[in-house]
């Protein structure tokens, strides 16, 4: 039986509008990429780690830099995502594919290992991390080129075609899905960089652990750590609830 090839997909570009240049951020020594990619190749699993990049000049700075720390790189339409995901996915022969994408430089390898083993013992189409239950930004989805491809077929509206998965999330008729889910609902827990300020969240993380740049999200909630670390989220959260039961009385 042929093994099938799990290829690593991260895409990243340096012209997001709400936070330009956000994949170069520096977090102590590394770039974001950087951290991805470290993080990445502790997986025992991936076979493959891709960064998938728009073909224009804006991110040819971003090629410089991933081809610095010698990172695989495709390139491809910057606007039809799903068009360059799945050519990339193509051009590196991959049976199965893990999205990452370049906002998450917490990506757990450990987490995408245990996703793997399960994705390969109960074999759906589309597997996800509950996004209620784990913190934005340990985000992992898994699906098999054939799913892809299916994708790239059906798909034709703009917002499918920006954000490679909503496709196979909304669809019953053709795959078939499943997710994993925390101990927990974290998902408000903000650790993904959308804004600048999201990096702050970030940095405070790395910097709790420093010099260990391999720690997992359960390390994050060992020894109550977590409440500590997102003080401000769980106030935030907690007055939201409040707000919403006192609204329903």
């Amino acid at each position: 039986m042929v093994k099938k090839k799990i290829v690593a997909i991260v895409q990243a570009r340096l012209t997001s509008k709400r936070f330009p240049n956000k994949v170069m951020q520096k977090i102590g020594n590394f770039t974001v990429t950087e951290l991805i990619l470290k993080r990445l190749c502790k997986s025992k699993l991936i076979d493959k780690i891709v960064f998938t990049i728009p073909a224009n000049k804006k991110n040819d700075r971003l090629c410089k830099h991933l081809n610095e720390i010698k990172a695989n790189i495709f390139r491809g339409s910057e606007n039809n995502v799903l068009d360059r995901y799945y050519k990339t996915a193509k051009q590196f022969k991959a049976s199965i594919i893990v999205r990452i994408t370049g906002d998450c430089p917490l990506a757990d390898p450990k987490l995408i290992d245990k996703m793997i083993s399960l994705y390969l013992k109960k074999k759906p189409d589309y597997l996800h991390t509950f996004p209620q239950s784990f913190p934005d930004g340990f985000d992992t989805e898994i699906f098999s080129f054939k799913a892809l491809k299916l994708t790239k077929e059906k798909a034709v509206s703009k917002f499918d075609l920006q954000h490679v998965t909503p496709y196979m999330q909304r669809d019953s008729k053709y795959f078939i899905k499943k997710n994993l889910k925390f101990f927990n609902n974290f998902g408000f827990i903000k650790l993904s960089i959308d804004k600048k300020e999201d990096l702050k969240n970030v940095k405070t993380v790395y910097k709790h652990f420093h010099p260990n740049i391999f720690f997992s999200v359960e390390d994050l909630f060992k020894k109550n750590l977590h409440k500590i670390l997102f003080a401000k989220d769980f106030k935030k959260e907690n007055f939201l609830k409040n707000k919403t039961s006192i609204g329903q009385k």
